[in-house]
């Protein structure tokens, strides 16, 4: 392999996901800024607490298998309209269960807004689904059509948007607006599909051994973001509605700072695989390199927003969110651990380690649930920002010394049977 032209492509295609994930996250940003204004503090809660109980079922939508499916059609060893087909008939089977249960769950736990949360839950099954086309194009490096259909649902999320301001709609119509955008992006999704990869035919016989095969992946990918939504369920759950919407105004900014390292970390996923399973030291190096850099960048980060936490918060959020500023200060302590751990996770996959890490992912999480119940009891709003740090901070410890144990490996001694 040409290192020097593969890290030049690399470049390229980094940058064009970043602008294109930068453009999500203003978005994003605005759509925060848009809701917590026009709902206020006790409606933008219930907004935030549904799709962070929504983003619990939606892990078992994924189940792993974004990642599962960019290594293996990276490493060519399947065909690629089987497996995409396969994964996607997987989902839909997995969509059916969670909502058959999330319907129940909600009504029996949060009985004044259940209504809310089975909507806020429906939009994050349909854009896991779409995560299986979208991922098939990461792992052809076509990052065009990944671009393609992020973008246009974003328009169309801003159109939809706008119709609930000029109607004077309130938190259903904001969720219905979210539930119609997940629509689209998994419809443009699929029709790129059709076009990339031809007919291809959704399987629904390979539920066990697909199953088998995520679920390793699923302990990599679930404590990143799940960490903050356990954090906002911990809130909601313990009676502090409002400090729901104070925490995801803080944890908006502090993870607006990382589109541009994770750009880069999708793009370099398919580009590992190949370089971890070629008999050289080229894909630790590399790793090595990155390391360094995305530990920089996140010390820089933090810095900035340590500083300037308070101006960020009054100015996007407004006075009311003032409460924010100091979760937003902790929080922002946790951006070199965030940035690296989305390397490691990298790392880690394309050297076929997610056996190792289930397992110690699955501790985190426990470990995060007991500390984030003791801390927000203790702390309040600040206990629950500190659980993320202390959280993230020991993933990246026990992540890197794995890393640094990596040899070059065959993939036809490590595959996944």
């Amino acid at each position: 392999m040409n290192i020097a032209l593969e890290a030049g492509s690399v470049g390229r295609d980094a940058i064009s996901l970043a602008a294109a994930r930068g453009f999500y996250k203003i978005v994003a940003l605005l759509a925060v800024v848009f809701i917590v204004r026009r709902l206020g503090p006790y409606d933008s809660g219930v907004y935030f607490f549904s799709f962070a109980f929504g983003r619990v079922w939606g892990y078992l939508v994924n189940a792993g298998l974004n990642h599962y499916l960019i290594r293996e059609v990276a490493g060519g060893k399947v065909d690629p309209a089987v497996l995409v087909g396969d994964i996607a008939g997987f989902r839909i089977i997995n969509a059916v269960c969670a909502m058959s249960a999330a319907g129940p769950a909600a009504l029996l736990l949060f009985p004044r807004s259940w209504q809310y949360i089975v909507l806020g839950t429906a939009s994050i099954v349909l854009d896991e689904i779409a995560y299986t086309f979208s991922s098939y194009f990461l792992a052809r490096r076509e990052v065009v059509f990944n671009i393609i259909a992020g973008v246009s649902s974003r328009v169309v999320f801003i159109a939809l948007l706008y119709l609930v301001l000029i109607s004077a709609g309130g938190l259903k119509e904001v969720l219905l607006a979210y539930f119609f955008t997940s629509a689209f992006f998994l419809t443009a999704s699929l029709l790129l599909a059709v076009r990339l990869l031809g007919r291809f035919k959704v399987g629904f016989l390979r539920y066990k051994r697909l199953f088998a095969s995520g679920v390793y992946f699923l302990g990599i990918i679930i404590i990143l973001p799940l960490a903050p939504d356990m954090i906002s369920i911990l809130l909601g759950y313990l009676g502090d509605i409002q400090g729901t919407a104070f925490f995801n105004a803080a944890h908006t900014i502090c993870s607006g700072a990382l589109f541009i390292p994770q750009a880069a970390t999708a793009v370099l996923y398919p580009v590992m695989v190949g370089l971890f399973n070629a008999d050289t030291p080229v894909g630790l190096k590399t790793y090595d390199r990155y390391l360094i850099v995305f530990l920089l960048c996140g010390c820089c980060m933090s810095v900035l927003l340590w500083f300037f936490a308070g101006p960020l918060i009054a100015h996007i959020f407004g006075s009311h969110f003032m409460a924010s500023v100091s979760a937003l200060q902790l929080l922002s302590l946790s951006l070199p651990f965030l940035l690296a751990n989305s390397l490691n996770s990298v790392c880690l996959m394309s050297l076929y380690k997610e056996r190792f890490l289930i397992s110690v992912l699955l501790a985190g999480i426990l470990f995060n649930v007991v500390l984030g119940a003791a801390l927000i009891r203790l702390y309040g709003l600040r206990g629950a920002a500190m659980t993320v740090v202390v959280t993230q901070a020991l993933i990246f410890a026990v992540a890197v010394r794995e890393c640094r144990k990596a040899q070059p490996i065959k993939t036809g001694i490590c595959r996944i049977p």
